[in-house]
């Protein structure tokens, strides 16, 4: 019987040093520091699931895939029904009063007093009131809306509600993607993705927020109004860029954005959004609900930034070994669970400078 045993090595000034790991190609750092010879570098970690990668503050994403288990859940956060339509239901389950009385001045409206009576067939009818008073008492004994007299005028209230955002039955804070699949998955944004009218499902699932964002949408909804802090794509070396807009209004529903300062250190920039803040009128609601889901944008888009990272395999260990001039090992650490571009850095920062440093004071190049 015979025992196979694969190393992988790497020579330094003509120093070979067995490594403990198989090294991602192109990732290796690698340093002669007096009499020791520093090596630093990335491995694939396929050990690690999504959820324990992601963690909190970052959010939850709902697959509408067939045979995802998560369907349910992201229909309910789109306000809809198993079949994919408006979820008018719960709209009147939970807004039943107020249904009633935009139902009742519907047929008001609609309708001429000589149209109802007759529909009705009820010579009782004398006026308006007991027009309206009867249509009440039989929502009051009916357990569904579709039951009602007038069930397209109720249904056309109803829908119209459900696009309200103070009765939308779902999660307003909900963000919807696209996916990409075409030899590995690609999560985006609705619209903002590759778009392919082949390997594109639009629609193909929902983003919502966990316990934690939606206390800090909460608690940031006016200054996500007047002042967004978002991070940009990692900057390569300079670690993250982040850019205060200060939004000026012209009305509820337009806007315009000037970008006030970047910074590497967003408590900075929380500091002048917060001064941005002092002395402006008060948002309006559709200003608050603007800033909140301008917020929600921006961590979805952390958060899918992560997962993408994490589905098509950019998960990495960080591993650092020391080795003598006659390459044996002497010191070895690792840690696991880096996710792209950061890899790279918390590789060069945490791990390959601390050793140099460790070894022999000074730079590491």
């Amino acid at each position: 019987m015979y025992r196979t045993r694969t190393t992988h090595s790497l020579t330094v000034n003509d120093i070979e040093c067995e490594l403990m790991h198989e090294p991602v190609d192109g990732s290796e750092l690698t340093a002669q520091v007096g009499d020791k010879i520093v090596v630093a570098y990335l491995v694939y970690d396929n050990d690690q699931s999504p959820e324990d990668l992601l963690g909190d503050c970052m959010g939850k994403l709902y697959n509408f895939r067939r045979d995802s288990d998560t369907v349910g859940d992201g229909l309910n956060a789109l306000g809809n029904t198993s079949y994919g339509e408006p979820d008018l239901d719960r709209v009147w389950s939970n807004h039943s009063d107020e249904v009633t009385r935009r139902y009742l001045a519907k047929i008001r409206k609609d309708y001429s007093f000589r149209d109802v009576k007759e529909r009705l067939n009820d010579g009782t009818i004398i006026s308006w009131r007991g027009v309206l008073k009867m249509l009440a008492d039989e929502i009051d004994c009916v357990s569904n809306w579709d039951r009602v007299e007038f069930e397209d005028e109720m249904e056309d209230t109803l829908t119209q509600m459900w696009a309200e955002p103070e009765f939308f039955p779902g999660d307003q804070d909900a963000q919807v993607l696209d996916c990409y699949d075409h030899s590995g998955q690609h999560w985006s944004l609705s619209g903002q993705g590759m778009q392919c009218r082949w390997d594109t499902s639009n629609r193909a699932g929902v983003w919502v927020p966990d316990d934690c964002l939606r206390k800090e949408l909460d608690e940031t909804a006016q200054q996500a109004v007047y002042a967004l802090v978002g991070g940009t794509s990692w900057v390569r070396g300079t670690g993250k860029s982040y850019q205060l807009l200060e939004v000026k209004w012209s009305d509820d529903t337009h806007n315009e954005q000037v970008s006030v300062k970047f910074s590497d250190d967003p408590s900075e920039l929380h500091a002048l959004a917060r001064e941005i803040v002092v002395g402006k009128p008060k948002p309006t609601v559709k200003q608050l609900r603007w800033g909140r889901a301008e917020q929600a944008r921006i961590y979805c888009k952390q958060f899918l930034s992560i997962y993408n990272d994490i589905i098509s395999g950019r998960v990495y260990g960080c591993v650092v070994e020391t080795f003598d001039l006659e390459g044996e090992r002497l010191e070895d650490d690792a840690c696991w669970g880096f996710t792209g571009d950061y890899a790279e850095e918390c590789l060069k920062s945490d791990y390959f400078e601390p050793a140099c440093a460790t070894v022999k004071v000074g730079d590491c190049v």
